[in-house]
């Protein structure tokens, strides 16, 4: 559902930088600056009246990473949803925090406040890798606070072993035994793993430099802290937590960090709630620019329905 007036007042009155400043509009979660922007409106004119579209809440990818490279992604969408970006706690513009705040119960608990704050009722909520894994989380924690669930290129489990064949298979040796290295210890590797298995994240190349890093704000530290303490044992797939929510999974066929394999644990997981399990070949994790349009289509379809 839309904002009610009451929440829409709230931000006018609360956000920490006054809108129409040259400084991002920021707000107050759990003690920290969160920052989110808006990206269309709600309320747009029908026939008789004023009609409001859903709100679908982006959770980037990274951690490090921030809303960016999502910016005009979503454009195509705006006659069926109201889109909303959001900085993650560490991420990009947001406060940058520290290990102790760098934890899924942080950030699904920042997440369930700000649609609080904002009151947003029930939104559409879609994450992309790492920003996957935190929707994941959000959707078992909150079931009762989202409508729908769209996960693209999820990570349910690190599989290190499978990941590795998968870099082998894509870059040779020197890739598959870069992301073991890297996986050992990210800080003295990170340099490496750019250069051998970055580019195997894709399948079609794409200006990654034009559509990342040129406006990309890179957290470095909470990328190496995530990579070497909390993925390596993540495994939602053999924990208890459940999701209710009707959930599209949209997955690159070729994609060697969130495997096909552990997409479709996760779809078998999920069971009825799993509206979809959308596979695109000749896709990798890059699966938003590499084949942005057939990913808008399924996000459309299960939008709609």
């Amino acid at each position: 559902m839309a904002y009610k007036s009451k929440g829409l007042n709230y931000v006018y009155n609360t956000i920490a930088e006054k809108i129409g400043s040259t400084k991002p509009v920021k707000i107050k979660v759990n003690n920290s600056l969160l920052y989110f922007d808006i990206d269309n409106p709600c309320l747009v004119p029908a026939t008789r009246a004023m009609q409001a579209l859903p709100v679908m809440i982006v959770l980037h990818g990274g951690p490090g990473y921030d809303q960016s490279p999502y910016r005009t992604f979503f454009n195509d969408l705006h006659d069926c949803v109201q889109v909303i970006y959001i900085d993650i706690h560490g991420n990009g513009r947001s406060d940058p925090g520290n290990e102790s705040e760098w934890n899924f119960e942080r950030w699904t608990s920042d997440l369930n406040e700000f649609c609080q704050l904002l009151n947003i009722e029930k939104p559409i909520i879609f994450g992309h890798s790492f920003g996957a894994m935190v929707a994941m989380e959000f959707a078992a924690k909150y079931s009762n606070k989202l409508s729908k669930l769209i996960l693209c290129t999820p990570m349910p489990k690190f599989d290190e072993a499978l990941s590795a064949e998968k870099f082998l298979e894509r870059g040779g040796e020197k890739a598959k035994q870069t992301f073991l290295n890297f996986i050992a210890d990210p800080i003295t590797d990170k340099e490496n793993y750019s250069t051998y298995c970055s580019p195997y994240y894709g399948v079609t190349p794409i200006d990654e430099k034009a559509i990342f890093y040129d406006r990309l704000i890179l957290k470095m530290d909470i990328l190496l802290y995530f990579f070497k303490t909390i993925l390596p044992q993540y495994d939602f797939i053999n924990s208890d937590k459940t999701i209710k929510a009707p959930t599209l999974i949209i997955s690159g066929e070729q994609d060697p960090i969130a495997t096909i394999e552990m997409n479709h644990l996760l779809a078998d997981k999920l069971g009825d709630a799993c509206v979809k399990h959308y596979i695109i070949p000749d896709a990798g994790h890059n699966i938003l620019w590499e084949k942005n349009e057939l990913v808008l289509s399924a996000m459309r379809q299960f939008i709609d329905i």
